[in-house]
């Protein structure tokens, strides 16, 4: 469940009322995407959040009319990664590693 720390735990939901626990708005401009958590909407709708103007003029200039999926974005760009090259075992293998060094931090 998003949370504000203003606000508190809350409750997002879609244009059809279906909640939306996480997810990141992805904005494509001409050479970049810009990336925000669901969180934004809230922050602009009860905060007064100005996002970057960068931000503002991606999302003016979006064509309802091109089709934009960012999970097929997503997988391309990791494909296209130094990680969509390890194995299995070796994405287990640096992901027990990242994790016990973020342990270590704790």
């Amino acid at each position: 469940m998003p949370f504000c720390q203003v606000c508190g735990a809350l409750e997002l939901v879609d244009f059809a009322g279906k909640v939306i626990p996480y997810a990141e708005l992805w904005i494509p401009a001409n050479e970049a995407i810009y990336a925000a958590p669901i969180l934004i909407v809230h922050f602009i709708e009860v905060h007064n959040y100005l996002p970057p103007a960068e931000f503002i003029a991606a999302i003016d200039l979006l064509d309802d009319n091109v089709s934009f999926v960012a999970d097929a974005v997503y997988r391309e760009k990791l494909r296209q990664s130094e990680w969509g090259s390890l194995s299995g075992k070796e994405k287990m293998e640096f992901a027990t590693s990242y994790n016990k060094n973020m342990a270590e931090r704790d």
